[in-house]
């Protein structure tokens, strides 16, 4: 008789495997490296270049920040096939295409100004709607992974993007400070920069998320020995 296989509805998680926190790890470490990298290439070319070169809607910045938002996108989608975690994966991919439409705000504008919300908020409610219909399970997903280190890393990347880069780009708060010094681009750029630094920490984030994932979906899937196969062998000899 062929293997069977089986699922196991426990509750708990079984941690990511040696090997999948070193590849993660390093992985981390190489994108964390590249993000340094890129910051100071845009601080040479800011004083080269100028402010207004980095922070337009096709600057380096805006860019750079389509692709680590991307690439947080490509390593959530890996996942959205495994058993066990694709309950939550698929949600999570769809709020990271939210996002995307978002900072394509400026294309969409070419065509209906904030037309960006339809497919934005489309793809964000269909995820929320996947979610709510797999309850149980995007539950168990979801805690795996603020149980961990990606859980921290997911929280920081919230607030660098949600919260901080609009609190340090206030220009009322600039104006203030620098008084008849002010320069418009100066708190723009450095909301961009910090939403920058936000989807760093969000592609690290997604990193070690997929290894968590992926560590769940062995666990819950895995084959064993039928029964009525070992006493079949045991009576027939």
């Amino acid at each position: 008789m062929s293997e069977t296989v089986h699922r196991e509805d426990e509750p708990g998680v079984a941690p990511p495997t040696d090997g999948a926190v070193q590849v993660s790890a390093w992985v981390s470490t190489g994108v964390l490296l590249a993000i340094g990298l890129c910051l100071y290439v845009m601080t040479e070319a800011l004083l080269i270049l100028g402010p207004r070169t980095l922070t337009g809607e096709a600057g380096a910045i805006e860019l750079t920040q389509l692709a680590l938002l991307g690439g947080a996108m490509i390593v959530v989608g890996t996942t959205v096939g495994v058993a066990g975690c694709r309950s939550a994966s698929i949600p999570f991919f769809c709020l990271l295409a939210s996002m995307f439409i978002r900072e394509l705000d400026g294309a969409f504008d070419r065509l209906s100004h904030g037309s960006w919300k339809y497919p934005a908020w489309t793809v964000a409610l269909g995820g929320a709607a996947f979610g709510a219909l797999h309850r149980a399970s995007a539950a168990r997903a979801a805690r795996a992974i603020l149980e961990g280190r990606a859980g921290g890393l997911l929280l920081s990347a919230a607030f660098l993007i949600l919260v901080e880069s609009r609190l340090i780009g206030r220009q009322d708060v600039w104006s203030a400070v620098l008084g008849v010094h002010y320069v418009r681009d100066v708190p723009r750029l450095i909301e961009e920069l910090s939403e920058l630094a936000g989807y760093g920490v969000l592609l690290i984030a997604c990193i070690e998320a997929r290894a968590v994932w992926r560590s769940l979906g062995r666990k819950r899937v895995r084959p064993v020995r039928p029964i009525c196969g070992a006493f079949r062998g045991s009576t027939t000899r």
